[in-house]
């Protein structure tokens, strides 16, 4: 697997935005090269506007802050995007099922099963894991997949690591895809995220908030605050500009 990195650059300087580290190169690794050339652009058109002769630095500095938000929205579209596809990757994940389910009918192994669980239940948990760790042992593992945790006694960490290790035994070329899509959706937030940080150096913290469109980008996008501040901000905005907008319309002639 070989390793690339991501980079915006400008005026002979360049910055790193995102190590890719898989070889999947599908729609993640697109969204992460366009935030790069949004980025890119974002730099052309401050540059031409630092170098006009006719703005003072005061103008400077606002039609910079201005370029920035109005890229902004792009650079959110692209994060949503990446999240509606991690969605769908997880939907997909989850619908690999690691062991075979219970049948109508089949009561012997609904038995098995649970004579398994009360076993591991007796036992003190180190010997708990020490038989769940025997890689042979797949007619235990299968016991603990099937039935819920409180009937086994194993942890929720150890009963993921068994659903994982039965799925990509079960779905072996599946579980690797999935598994290169994650790190690839994984690589491209990065990229869209440290390409937001960029792009939004100079701009207000409620118009960056405004830009990203909802609570949950812009949670996602500014890694500095909060959540629930993201969210406040963002109620906030949107009634403050539901109350212009009502303003404006009382305003118009009839």
């Amino acid at each position: 697997m070989s390793k690339r990195t991501i980079n915006a650059a400008y005026n002979g300087n360049s910055k790193i935005l995102g190590i890719w580290k898989t070889d999947h190169d599908g729609l993640a690794f697109q969204i992460a090269q366009a935030a790069a050339n949004e980025l890119n652009g974002i730099w052309v058109r401050q540059g031409m506007i630092a170098s006009n002769p006719r703005l003072s630095d005061l103008a400077k500095k606002e039609d910079s802050a201005k370029t920035s938000a109005q890229a902004l929205p792009k650079l959110a579209g692209m994060r949503r995007q990446l999240q509606i596809e991690s969605d769908r990757l997880n939907a997909r994940a989850a619908s690999l099922k690691a062991v075979t389910p219970y049948r109508d009918g089949d009561h012997s192994t609904v038995a098995i099963d649970l004579a398994l669980a009360q076993r591991l239940q007796s036992m003190t948990p180190s010997q708990r894991a020490a038989a769940l760790s025997q890689v042979g042992d797949l007619r235990l593992r299968d016991a603990v997949l099937r039935l819920p945790a409180d009937l086994t006694g194993v942890p929720v960490e150890k009963y993921a690591e068994l659903e994982r290790q039965a799925i990509e035994q079960n779905h072996p070329q599946e579980a690797v895809e999935i598994e290169e899509l994650r790190q690839a959706l994984h690589d491209a937030t990065e990229v869209v995220s440290n390409a937001w940080v960029e792009a939004s150096a100079g701009v207000e913290l409620d118009d960056r908030v405004k830009a990203a469109g909802d609570a949950v980008t812009a949670g996602s996008l500014e890694k500095a605050i909060a959540p629930e501040t993201a969210e406040r901000i963002h109620d906030r905005v949107s009634k403050e500009e539901g109350e212009e907008t009502e303003g404006e319309s009382d305003n118009e002639p009839r």
